[in-house]
């Protein structure tokens, strides 16, 4: 499988949130955790796979069982096209859904402590914080976690998402799960409380060392669910409160996708669906949920 790099903008969606061996058929209540799932009806099959939004190129080719999967494939599966989304339209949609639309700033909706966190940040960075005073808490909290990341060497020009999409382009259908606008409007739409404890959780995570950042990715090349499970759901163990930020980010979302992974197995075709690495882990992960349909995901 040949691939082409296409340069996007380094405001990527929902950074953080990542969502082998013989065949195995699982049917007990809870599937266990895994990256790649395989749901077959009569006259159609899902190829599902965990990603991660921002990488490096060392980790690829994936598996052939994986790069077979996505070549004997009619279509390509993804959370958004990023590739449809030009850069002017992701500014439009930012400063449409990351700006605040009233009088208020950053310094008036964080606590202090937390904005000199920020600004310390910035600073480090080579960036003025008075760029981001009319952006949200939210906003701010991921272009800080991508900057930090792509210190280390980990670009969205390396992203799962995109590694696909540039192969799929002009050769398969690609369809979305859902939209840009709806990611976007999911983070805008958090109450200030939730977004500011999204900022400090990611301020936390930005004194993880390099080698604990590198592990996170070596964790994802070696296909090490379990791992990158508890690495995942850390935050929320560590500050329960962030538990309606997750049932948004995931568990709702989850539903959504496997009801539309529902109607492909419904009709006909092969799918190859490529969705963050977070969707597929737990009782509300989606191949739980496609189980609980009646389906049974097997890992290949």
């Amino acid at each position: 499988m040949k691939t082409c790099r296409k340069t996007v903008p380094i405001v990527a969606l929902l950074v953080l949130w990542l969502g082998l061996g013989i065949l195995t058929e699982v049917k007990s209540d809870n599937l266990g955790d895994g990256l790649f799932w395989r749901v077959r009806t009569e006259n159609a099959t899902v190829y599902l796979l965990g990603s991660i939004h921002l990488a490096s190129d060392d980790i690829y080719p994936f598996p052939l069982e994986i790069e077979d999967a996505f070549d004997e494939s009619e279509y390509l599966v993804v959370e958004v096209d990023i590739t449809a989304i030009d850069q002017n339209e992701i500014i439009q949609l930012i400063q449409q859904y990351g700006r605040f639309d009233d009088e208020r700033t950053l310094r008036d909706v964080i606590p202090d402590s937390t904005y000199d966190a920020v600004q310390q940040e910035f600073q480090e960075h080579g960036l003025n914080i008075r760029q981001y005073e009319r952006m949200k808490p939210w906003v701010v909290a991921i272009t800080l976690s991508q900057l930090q990341i792509a210190k280390f060497g980990y670009v969205p020009e390396y992203g799962v998402d995109l590694y696909f999409l540039s192969d799929a382009r002009n050769e398969k259908e690609i369809i979305e799960l859902e939209t840009g606008v709806e990611q976007l409007r999911l983070f805008s739409d958090l109450a200030m409380e939730l977004q500011t404890l999204l900022l400090e959780d990611f301020l936390y995570d930005l004194t993880m060392p390099r080698e604990q950042i590198n592990e996170l990715f070596d964790a994802y090349a070696r296909f090490d669910a379990e791992w990158i499970r508890e690495f995942v759901f850390e935050s929320v163990e560590r500050h329960p409160e962030l538990e309606p930020l997750y049932e948004k980010l995931l568990d709702d979302r989850n539903r959504k996708m496997a009801e539309k992974i529902d109607r492909f197995l419904r009709g006909e075709g092969t799918y190859f669906v490529v969705v963050g690495a977070a969707h597929l882990f737990g009782e509300t992960g989606i191949p739980n949920l496609l189980w609980r349909k009646g389906y049974e995901p097997v890992r290949p």
